[in-house]
């Protein structure tokens, strides 16, 4: 007999004092020839938080938690016969009180170890990480001539995490073209891709612009006294003023404020690309926490638009140019109406950017839907998805990267 698992039922908490006694069915028994146990409660395969060791030597109980002291039980063959040992505490020796086989065990209280801070058991919090796309640009700070200044281009969902990957190499999860030419610097990116799909064929489009059909008609070639950086810009300013990426929300941000430069005069970036600086944030921080309280909920209204309810949160969209706005549509309806200002009702599906209906205030379009897109997830991964139907987040959901 190798492992034997005993019942909590066994165990007696003599009140206030730390001390457990082993008390009727459950008594410890040890025969001088095979030390087997007996008295065992039947229903040992439902408990599977105590387990005795047995040895000739020692038996011990092991701990539930950090809070419960470990129980060491000495026996010899003197002890045997007289069918009583003692129990040694990590903290001290107590003596037992002799085993009766004829007792009972009685109702105890529950164990103080499943006792939680504030007597609840707490609860796994869940939250939704906003999706980002980003393809970013590396530039070597190596020691050796060759490597020094050369640019790597790529695509990324954490910014933070990636760098670290390629500075450690292909070990951990780095590149095969920047292992072994590092250090190196990640200087801009274009983030704001709707999703991966766009944000790799952008990433490919910049790595090859002599074979991609958005710039091979262009003759795009590296100047005699262009910098790699420079032309890496250059490329890029190119692909944000072509299709399909000149009608999304994107950012050019410089990562590294000193190493900015400024853009190619004959092509700079569109008026719907912000200009950004600094670091972006992590994923722990782009990381939504779901409320559970009855008042950060609430009701949605009917469409400021066509003044119909929303059914469904897929349908809902809300203004994100002011938090104090209380504008609820359809996504069809506040589309159909930036399109109608825009003049683009005929050729396109949705605005570039657009002004709320009920605040009067400017927008971007693919702002809008990132937002959307987070409320509709967070409603989704709520525990109480059934009872939340046309309910939604009370405070507005606008990630800034």
């Amino acid at each position: 007999m190798d492992e034997i698992w005993l019942d909590e039922d066994c165990i007696d908490w003599d009140g206030n004092s730390a001390a457990p006694k082993v008390v009727g069915s459950a008594a410890v028994n040890i025969e001088t020839n095979n030390y087997a146990i007996k008295g065992i409660p039947r229903k040992i395969a439902f408990d599977n938080k105590k387990r005795v060791s047995p040895c000739k030597s020692v038996l011990k109980f092991q701990r539930r938690s950090i809070s419960q002291p470990v129980l060491e039980i000495p026996t010899s063959s003197d002890d045997v016969s007289s069918q009583h040992c003692s129990i040694q505490f990590k903290f001290g020796l107590q003596e037992a009180a002799p085993l009766d086989e004829k007792s009972t065990p009685s109702s105890l209280p529950p164990s103080p170890i499943k006792k939680t801070l504030g007597g609840k058991k707490k609860e796994k919090e869940t939250a939704v990480i906003s999706e980002f796309h980003a393809v970013y640009c590396l530039v070597s700070r190596s020691e050796n001539r060759s490597h020094k200044g050369r640019c790597y281009i790529g695509y990324t969902k954490d910014t933070n995490r990636r760098i670290k990957q390629h500075n450690g190499g292909k070990d951990v999860g780095g590149a095969k073209k920047t292992d072994g030419r590092g250090p190196w610097d990640m200087v801009f990116c274009v983030e704001g891709f709707p999703n991966q799909v766009s944000g790799l064929r952008f990433e490919w489009a910049s790595q090859n612009p002599d074979k991609s059909r958005v710039l091979k008609d262009r003759a795009i070639k590296k100047e005699k006294k262009e910098t790699p950086l420079a032309f890496r810009v250059r490329i890029a300013c190119h692909l944000i003023n072509s299709e399909p990426w000149k009608r999304l929300a994107l950012n050019f941000r410089w990562l590294i404020p000193p190493m900015k430069m400024p853009f190619p005069a004959a092509i700079t970036p569109p008026e719907n690309v912000k200009v950004k600086e600094g670091l972006l944030l992590d994923e722990k921080e782009r990381t939504i926490r779901l409320g559970r309280g009855e008042g950060e909920y609430v009701r949605m209204k009917s469409c400021h638009v066509c003044d119909e309810d929303i059914q469904r949160v897929e349908e809902l969209a809300l203004c994100i140019a002011s938090d104090s706005c209380v504008g609820t549509f359809h996504l069809q309806c506040l589309a159909k109406k930036g399109l109608d200002k825009s003049g683009e009702w005929k050729t396109q599906l949705f605005p570039v950017t657009a002004c709320c209906p009920v605040c009067g205030r400017r927008y971007r379009w693919g702002d809008m839907v990132r937002a959307q897109h987070d409320t509709v997830e967070v409603m989704r991964a709520h525990p109480e998805q059934e009872t939340m139907e046309g309910m939604i987040p009370k405070k507005k959901i606008r990630m800034e990267v």
